[in-house]
């Protein structure tokens, strides 16, 4: 129960820097009210404050909710927290009643999309062998380094085949 108030403390105090694991998806309607967009799906690379649950639907959520406060009470009351926590601090970024959605109250450490397993992990070996770089020059570290770590695997595949 300690990590989990440790983690709350830290997503807090957190100076948020977002990777954009999905792209925002626009949706359109018969009149221009019933347009919109969704949130890009984001995750901190430094506390690990995610949106992915917020953007679920409702069903989905609900099984979702279920599952995680069966399995485990606390890890439930974390992803809550987060949500909590994302809501508060960009809930700015939710335009025409919730409808839509602007990126740019997000600090992203980069518009483009990349999907990684362990993004805190890659982000701290990309700040290692860059320590004086740029978001921008971190990023470019990040994707070459999850290009590398695709190819090794490949390898490896190949190896045991």
């Amino acid at each position: 129960m300690d990590s989990i108030m440790d983690n709350i403390k830290q997503i807090e105090n957190c100076e948020h820097l977002f990777l954009k694991e999905k792209d925002k998806e626009e949706y359109y309607g018969f009149h221009s009210s019933d347009c919109g967009s969704t949130p890009p799906i984001v995750v901190c690379l430094k506390c690990g404050l995610t949106n992915k649950h917020l953007e679920m639907d409702s069903i989905t959520k609900r099984r979702c909710d279920i599952r995680l406060f069966s399995m485990n009470k606390d890890l439930y009351r974390v992803i809550n927290k987060y949500d909590e926590e994302f809501k508060r601090l960009y809930s700015k970024g939710y335009r025409r009643s919730g409808k839509s959605f602007d990126e740019t109250v997000l600090p992203l450490i980069s518009d483009e999309v990349l999907h990684l397993k362990n993004p805190h992990q890659v982000y701290e070996m990309a700040k290692e062998a860059k320590p004086n770089a740029t978001n921008e020059e971190i990023f470019e570290e990040m994707k070459r380094i999850n290009e590398t770590s695709k190819k090794e695997k490949i390898k490896v595949l190949s190896i045991e085949k």
